[in-house]
């Protein structure tokens, strides 16, 4: 028979932000600023004293992994760049140049193009870098497209390089992920040790250490409270929900990342052109119904509207 844990000592912070470094963030943040402000007195202060590192060091890793995020998504649309080109204009004009040299139906020409344009234009990126190399390697020796086979070579050691720059920022960014974990478990640790300790100062009057912990947060009762980061030009299922035409909501940006926020009455419809636009570092209230018909709609969806970097967004129910 399993045994449920005794909630006094389940460490909520922990569980609360579990997947989402975002909101680590927000927690981390406001337990700090909070144990500053109380810090005339010595119990607080022995706390903060102890917890600000951890924040420190919180924040410091998640920038850092939200920065090689940006680094690699730089390097995947410089690879994509690098496909486009190769699927037009490069292969047509080198097709062309063949062309010139061989008529379409001799077999000097099928070594070169056995599938025509096709692998080129089409496939994943491993395939058509790999139809680029057994190009390279069939014009060895091909005197009169000499000056084609060095094209082509200059350009299969652009992709490659670009391929390498590509592979190593995914691993430093999986690298980056477990340092920004193990930065939010060792602060969730050392809030929850807060928890206990200010507490213990307290007994006798246990709500007064409410106003150091992010509570809105961590209840769970009924979320009001949403904290996401979200790809570029990425749409997200916030909640479903039945709102009231005068219910109001903070739509917050935490980052220069503008997003669209509206109501949708189907999980995953597109929401172009519907509901309100967040600027970035911005914090506005709006009623429900800015967002969308309430009788009709009761799914929140956001879409990130910039393509370049993540958007940093929250939202609560007032």
């Amino acid at each position: 028979m399993s045994r449920q844990s005794w909630n006094s000592i389940i460490n909520s912070y922990l569980v609360a932000c579990k997947g989402n470094y975002h909101l680590a963030v927000k927690m981390a943040k406001f337990h700090d600023n909070a144990l500053f402000a109380g810090k005339a007195d010595p119990n607080v202060n022995a706390q903060y004293t102890a917890f600000h590192p951890l924040y420190l060091n919180m924040q410091t890793t998640y920038d850092l992994w939200i920065a090689q995020g940006g680094t690699q998504l730089g390097e995947t649309l410089a690879m994509k760049l690098f496909m486009k080109q190769l699927s037009n204009p490069n292969i047509g004009n080198w097709d062309r140049d063949f062309l010139k040299q061989f008529p379409a139906n001799t077999s000097d020409y099928k070594k070169l193009m056995p599938h025509h344009r096709i692998p080129f234009q089409s496939g994943s990126t491993d395939d058509r870098i790999s139809a680029l190399s057994a190009l390279s390697t069939n014009l060895i020796g091909i005197t009169v497209l000499a000056a084609t086979a060095t094209e082509i070579n200059n350009f299969l050691i652009q992709v490659k390089a670009e391929l390498d720059i590509q592979q190593n920022a995914i691993q430093t960014t999986k690298t980056d992920s477990s340092s920004v974990e193990a930065a939010r478990v060792a602060m969730c640790v050392k809030m929850f040790g807060n928890y206990g300790r200010l507490l213990g100062f307290n007994e006798d009057n246990p709500s007064a250490i409410a106003q150091y912990f992010p509570l809105k947060y961590i209840q769970r009762t009924q979320q009001v409270y949403y904290c996401r980061t979200l790809k570029p030009a990425k749409q997200y299922d916030i909640t479903k929900h039945t709102f009231e035409a005068t219910d109001q909501l903070l739509l917050t940006t935490d980052n220069a990342a503008s997003v669209r926020v509206a109501l949708a009455k189907n999980k995953g419809d597109d929401i172009t052109g519907k509901g309100v636009v967040v600027p970035g570092n911005s914090s506005p209230t709006v009623n429900a119904s800015d967002l969308g018909d309430v009788s009709q709609n009761s799914y929140l969806i956001v879409l990130n509207l910039d393509t370049n970097i993540s958007a940093e967004f929250e939202i609560e129910f007032l």
